[in-house]
């Protein structure tokens, strides 16, 4: 029983496979009547466990060996074994058991990574005994979590973020680290040092600690900002905040007067997070503060108009009366675009996607600009009021047309509120006073205001503003006939799939369900794990609905991560020639997507694909909008379901081949030759597992072979691969992360040795690219690869001599990245001179072969001394994937 136990103790640390009880399996083992192979009692353990539902079990086949399963553990349960161990004192010596059986994986940060940094970084002992003593310090080097360069920062910061003072000043000062060292920038958390970090996180005494230690407060971080702009973010009252302040501007006074690179000054910033104790003892510190309190940033605002227009997010009534307390002209104008308080206070929040949202905080500002008579009426440099933006920036253009209970609109109301005389009886006129008719005529005035604004309002908010807004996606003749940017088409061997495909094309093209709710739009899901070909199905589902007219258009946006999202879909705005777009957020460029789809009035399929959540893709979607021409098609790798209420989402599930079509595929690649008999498609279908990414590198890499290497010959090679990788280090099985991970090793393998013993003269292009893209994101660009790294540049100045009609560079590399796509190992288009895009399960296999190779190293180094990554706006990706996917 004790390896069950064990096992559910430690599953909240490891991420697949346990090592740390192999010695509780051995001795198990050993006393069971009929011996067991120590992964066969590690199953029984797990199925044990299944059967209260700790854990779910997923078994494997013959495709993870040494296992048979893969074993998950629901992370509600993952946190509430982690509670109980807490409660009982136990999580220390667990994972004190963990650390020290130092058995790590091979595979960098790996195990190191989750075990110590994840959880024992809370605990004070596990640092000071595997962190702190130089023996251990190294051994952690050593086993690849960090470089001695890198490594030290990284251990501070996390000593900053989680420990205490004293666990930080015994670290600095055993390892003897200078002010040179302490002031630089802290390597992954950009241009802010240690300083800025141990400010940001609210250790004071940290901070404090290390302005003693004579670090300059004006070395500036991120986005230039000084020590005092990162104090003026904290919205805290804490004597420990301002003491520090205290000691800083004390030995440097000069420092209140610094700006960032927008323009703040730190009492601006300050102002701006809503941090008068902050603020105030910034503006007593200046010599001449009346002098500076109306300077502006370089967007035009003010500290008050700063402080103003954030009024929705923080209370800000304190720090305005501290402003205007100290000269702030309330009436200023913004000269950059002509806006005065009124347009600050009544502009949507950040993130706030409801306008009618019930908070308190803006009313108090609204009542302060009443009692200080800020002018309600001042026009900007469109013409138009506060109101007039504020329906319009919140889409309330709408309003004008609502109806009350007696069906009058806003216009219609005060016309009958104007009572006339003579729709009066007799008795009631001789009822009316003086005094009352008086009251009536006065009300009749006012009414009339209120009706010149409304129409004044209404003429203004609908005609005008939202055309001028609009103008880029107001041009049918235009727009109507340019199409949106080329997606890719699926593999020329892609095939099967028939029923699924017409299944989710049925499900696109209805509209019944999701006719109300948050979600009006047909919403489709295409989920299975990585390797299935979820991206190609949608792909072939793309190019049918274009075939069969059901949609006229296809926008495709890669959703894996963030910035994808975003980079795609402003480089689809630019192509229908909509500008001026830097700067813009993600969720506003989306939604200036959605209204030029909407322009276009032509049926649109909208298809974000991998993607990892609903919670992650919520906000780029069409939610409350009436969009009649878009569906929307989502491939993920698990199941989306949507929150009560939000409507209905189809979903799919694709599986592996079926067995007619993975051999279709097979003999489809082979060009359905007939020097491979069907008995030996059928054992390489079998091998397969029938999964599509596997299959087709193995039929590809025996069709470039030649009809000369057999089927059978491919898979006993496949044989010995996995034998000798097992054989070199017995736990690679066990360090699987997923379940087809060891043939893909192997296939791979077997697919780079092909390449190099061809004869090919663009295959030493082919390979080296190769080994770049496992260090890449999945998009890998060309000109960085052409231009930056030297072997490539090498050896296509050594073809374009030998050749005797020459070659420009890209020419070269799209035809070695071509001879790449015959083995499946890339998806090649042969209209992209900018990119190719590798399946992320193949560029973590290109990884692995290259650490077992101990080749990553020098991979790593050539690319990173390239030089500067920071013109290739798609090489962002690949240096945030270089240096902290790999380095440490």
């Amino acid at each position: 029983m004790g390896v069950f136990r064990y096992l559910l103790s430690t599953c909240l640390y490891l991420r697949t496979y346990v090592t740390t009880i192999r010695r509780d399996i051995e001795k198990i083992s050993k006393d069971s009547l009929l011996p067991l192979e120590a992964a066969q009692v590690l199953e029984n353990a797990i199925e044990f466990l299944s059967r209260f539902s700790l854990i779910t079990i997923r078994h494997v086949g013959n495709y993870s060996r040494k296992i048979g399963m893969d074993a998950e553990i629901h992370r509600l349960v993952q946190s509430t074994i982690r509670l109980i161990q807490v409660d009982k004192n136990r999580e220390q010596k667990i994972l004190d058991d963990l650390i020290s059986c130092q058995d790590y994986p091979e595979s960098l940060g790996g195990l190191t990574y989750v075990v110590v940094w994840s959880h024992a970084a809370n605990h004070e002992g596990l640092i000071r005994n595997y962190v702190m003593e130089k023996g251990s310090f190294r051994n952690m080097v050593h086993f690849g979590f960090f470089t001695e360069k890198t490594g030290i920062k990284v251990t501070l910061i996390f000593c900053i973020e989680r420990l205490n003072l004293e666990v930080f000043t015994e670290l600095v000062d055993e390892l003897v680290l200078d002010v040179n060292y302490l002031s630089s920038s802290s390597g992954i958390y950009q241009s802010n040092n240690l300083l800025f970090k141990a400010i940001l996180s609210g250790n004071m005494d940290v901070a404090k600690y290390l302005v003693e230690k004579n670090i300059s407060p004006f070395i500036n971080g991120k986005y230039g900002k000084s020590v005092l702009h990162a104090i003026g973010t904290i919205w805290e009252e804490r004597e420990e905040i301002i003491s520090l302040a205290f000691q800083i501007v004390s030995v440097h006074p000069k420092l209140v007067y610094e700006k960032n690179t927008t323009g703040e000054l730190a009492f601006m910033t300050a102002a701006k997070y809503g941090c008068p104790n902050i603020l105030n003892f910034l503006l007593n510190n200046m010599e001449d503060a009346k002098a500076y309190i109306n300077c502006t940033d370089k967007g035009g605002c003010t500290a008050l108009m700063l402080a103003i227009q954030n009024c929705k997010q923080r209370p800000m009534l304190e720090v305005i009366e501290v402003l205007i307390n100290y000269g702030a002209n309330i009436h200023y104008v913004n000269t950059n675009n002509l806006w005065n308080a009124w347009h600050f206070a009544t502009r949507p929040a950040f993130g706030c996607r409801n306008p009618f949202k019930i908070d308190f905080r803006p009313y108090f500002i609204l009542t302060l600009l009443v009692n200080h008579d800020v002018d309600f009426k001042f026009s900007d440099e469109n013409g138009d009021t506060f109101l007039h933006e504020f329906l319009v920036s919140n889409n309330l253009c709408e309003i004008f047309a609502c109806q009350n209970g007696d069906g009058l609109t806003v216009v219609q109301l005060p016309e009958k509120l104007k009572i006339p005389e003579n729709d009066c009886s007799e008795e009631e006129k001789s009822s009316i006073s003086s005094d009352d008719e008086a009251y009536h005529k006065a009300l009749v005035l006012k009414l009339n205001v209120v009706i010149e604004f409304i129409g004044r309002l209404k003429e203004s908010a609908l005609c005008q503003k939202i055309e001028r807004k609009n103008t880029n996606i107001q041009q049918p003749t235009i727009i109507e006939r340019k199409a949106f940017l080329p997606i890719a088409k699926p593999n020329e061997n892609f095939t099967g799939r028939n029923q699924l495909i017409d299944d989710v094309v049925k499900s696109l093209t209805s509209r019944s369900k999701n006719s109300k709710g948050e979600i009006r739009f047909p919403l489709v899901n295409l989920y299975g794990p990585d390797g299935y070909g979820k991206t190609q199905i949608a792909q072939r589902i793309a190019e049918q609905c274009i075939q069969d007219d059901l949609f006229s258009d296809i926008v495709w946006i890669d959703a894996e991560k963030e910035f994808g999202i975003r980079h795609r879909v402003a480089m689809e705005l630019e192509h229908q020639g909509i500008r001026n777009l830097q700067g813009n957020s993600g969720i506003l460029l989306i939604n200036k997507l959605y209204d030029l789809i909407v322009s276009k009035t032509l049926a649109t399929l909208v298809v974000f694909d991998n993607m990892e959540g609903f919670e992650n893709i919520q906000m780029y979607l069409p939610l409350n909008r009436n969009v009649d021409n878009m569906a929307i098609l989502l491939t993920s790798v698990n199941e989306v379901t949507l929150p009560l209420g939000h409507g209905e989402i189809g979903t799919f599930q694709v599986d592996l081949l079926e067995d007619d079509e993975a051999k279709e595929l097979v003999a489809s690649t082979l060009n359905h030759s007939t020097d491979y008999t069907e008995n030996e498609i059928s054992f390489l279908v079998s091998e397969s597992g029938r999964v599509p990414i596997i299959l087709s590198i193995m039929a590809g890499t025996i069709a470039f072979a030649g009809s000369a290497y057999s089927i059978t010959k491919f898979l006993h090679e496949i044989e010995a691969e996995k034998q000798s990788r097992h054989s070199k280090n017995p736990s690679t099985q066990e360090n699987l992360n997923f379940k087809y991970q060891e043939i893909m090793y192997a296939c791979v393998k077997i697919a780079i040795r092909k390449l190099k013993e061809s004869p090919n003269k663009y295959a030493s292009i082919a390979l080296k690219f190769f080994e770049g893209c496992g260090y890449f994101n999945n998009i890998c660009p060309f000109d960085f690869i052409l231009k930056k790294v030297p072997a490539i540049i090498q050896d296509s100045e050594r073809i374009l001599e030998e050749s005797p009609s020459p070659l420009e560079p890209k020419q070269m590399l799209k035809r070695a990245i071509k001879l790449l796509s015959k083995f499946s190992l890339v998806n090649y288009e042969a209209d992209n001179d900018s990119s190719v895009e590798i399946h992320r399960l193949v560029k973590n296999i290109v990884g692995l072969i290259q650490q077992d190779e101990q080749r990553e190293r020098d991979i790593l180094d050539e690319l990173i001394g390239c030089g500067d990554f920071s013109e290739y706006f798609d090489v962002w990706n690949a240096e945030m994937y270089l240096f902290f996917g790999h380095i440490r």
